[in-house]
């Protein structure tokens, strides 16, 4: 004797399919995640690499406390040295704003903007001082560089999903 039965598969069909789809989402967000940390961690290091650092002459200026008036000696400033915009570099954590991902690529120091778009020279009005373009510069080179630095994670990203 043969019976036959027959099974309603859409609710199982539609837990497959939301159990893939959550899996996925959250695969997706932590290589997205990683990869991000990835970038900006190259980025922190090209920046840094390429901002300049202060020089300072072998004038010392002094403005007189008891007449006011500006003095300039020659000698070498004691203890001044250059490389508070290279240190003021830092790189947020990962935040997201709906589907999209960013993290952001930040200089503390009030100058950061006049050495990296250029500004008018000090004492000079008219001359222009080139800006050295060092965040710019690196953001280019680090998306050409995008592909080889998320390669390994995005290849286990993918096995996690039966893909080889």
């Amino acid at each position: 004797m043969s019976k036959s039965a027959s099974f309603d598969f859409s609710e199982f069909e539609a837990f497959a399919k939301n159990f893939h789809k959550q899996a996925y989402e959250k695969n997706a967000k932590e290589f997205l995640i990683g990869a991000l940390e990835l970038i900006g961690d190259a980025t922190l290091v090209l920046v840094k690499a390429k901002t300049p650092v202060g020089q300072y002459g072998d004038e010392v200026f002094y403005v007189g406390a008891a007449n006011g008036k500006l003095m300039v000696f020659d000698g070498k400033p004691k203890g001044k040295q250059g490389g508070n915009l290279r240190r003021s570099w830092e790189v947020t954590s990962v935040k997201s704003s709906g589907k999209t991902f960013f993290i952001q690529v930040i200089n503390s120091a009030e100058y950061a903007s006049f050495v990296e778009d250029g500004h008018r020279g000090l004492g000079n009005k008219t001359k222009w001082v080139e800006g050295s373009h060092m965040l710019q510069l690196s953001l280019e080179d680090v998306e050409k560089q995008i592909p080889r630095l998320v390669e390994k994670d995005y290849i286990k990203y993918l096995k996690k999903f039966g893909v080889e």
